[in-house]
């Protein structure tokens, strides 16, 4: 039927008409299609932005950072009836019947300046000369390589649309934590973007790179991880280390924290959902802080609440730090 890539298949070659197509197969974009139940997430919408280019062009921004396994690009909403579905690489089982998954963002599909720069209904396309270098081939698709994808990340809005502005503090924050998930799924370091960066010393929306970038970190992970760290800088807390090892008292890891203070053995720790509804995890959760107290650790535990309520969170943070003697 066409070109495929496993669940997503190019109408092109098939004999096949769209609506016979529509009958039994979902519609992504015109002329490619996926099999029934396939959810529209940013690596889903990547495939399908590319059989539709049918190879000519690169798959940039967000596209890219999909390809490259950057999470968190996906929004996800809870489905009325759960579905018997096996979750996917880097979803949770449990969460990936419950909830359904999409990108609230068109894919990304960089062409040639002197190209056609028609609009692709579904599809954001740039306009960009890219040098080969700044290209890399992934399962057979051209995505831009990681420093560079993290060069448009940083500098074009993270919404195409109008739910936010351009400028505004939640553009900003969206774009620290694509940039901090890109940089933990591939290991690439802020340095690297920075290079790109100087070799495009003309491109438009340096000065949201160069606002944002000296913030990102890619030992964040998750996204409320970034949201508080980036709460703690802003208040004039010392820039914390990241998910930062520390051992027993027989030199073996005993954990990882989230956010370290190592100086002052201080240390912050984000729950998600998942660790209440875990009764494995909440019970390990409960020996692992037993354990940080037996070798000299002061951790505080966080969850999406208290992050929320951000001058009872800080109270708790200086009451943390005035236990440790920390100052600066």
């Amino acid at each position: 039927m066409g070109e495929s890539r496993g669940r997503v298949r190019a109408r092109a070659g098939s004999g096949l008409s769209d609506r016979r197509l529509r009958e039994h197969q979902v519609r992504l974009l015109r002329g490619v299609y996926a099999e029934p139940g396939t959810q529209r997430t940013a690596r889903i919408m990547a495939e399908a932005a590319w059989l539709y280019g049918r190879g000519r062009g690169v798959l940039g921004g967000r596209s890219a950072a999909a390809v490259l396994g950057a999470k968190y690009l996906d929004e996800r909403r809870r489905r009325d009836r759960p579905a018997p579905a096996t979750a996917p690489y880097r979803y949770r089982e449990h969460e990936w019947g419950a909830y359904e998954y999409f990108d609230p963002e068109p894919p990304v599909l960089i062409r040639p300046r002197s190209g056609s720069t028609r609009r692709t209904p579904g599809i954001t396309v740039w306009t960009a000369d890219l040098p080969a270098h700044e290209v890399v081939a992934v399962r057979g698709m051209s995505v831009t390589t990681p420093a560079r994808t993290g060069f448009d990340l940083a500098r074009h809005p993270a919404s195409v649309g109008s739910r936010w502005d351009a400028y505004s503090d939640e553009d900003f924050l969206r774009r620290l934590i694509m940039l901090d998930a890109l940089c933990n799924a591939t290991r690439i370091e802020p340095a690297a973007i920075l290079d790109v960066a100087g070799a495009h010393p003309r491109a438009a929306g340096r000065d949201r790179l160069r606002a944002v970038l000296p913030l990102v970190d890619g030992g964040a992970a998750s996204p409320p991880e970034t949201r508080l760290r980036l709460l703690l800088i802003r208040r004039g807390y010392p820039r914390p280390c990241t998910q930062f090892p520390v051992l027993n008292e027989y030199g073996q890891l005993h954990a990882r924290i989230d956010l370290a203070w190592p100086q002052w053995k201080a240390g912050i720790e984000y729950d998600g959902d998942w660790h209440r509804r875990s009764e494995d995890k909440h019970s390990s959760d409960i020996a692992r802080y037993a354990e940080y107290r037996d070798i000299g650790w002061d951790v505080l535990r966080v969850d999406k609440r208290l992050l929320a309520m951000q001058a009872t969170l800080l109270g708790y943070i200086d009451s943390m730090f005035a236990r440790v003697g920390a100052a600066w």
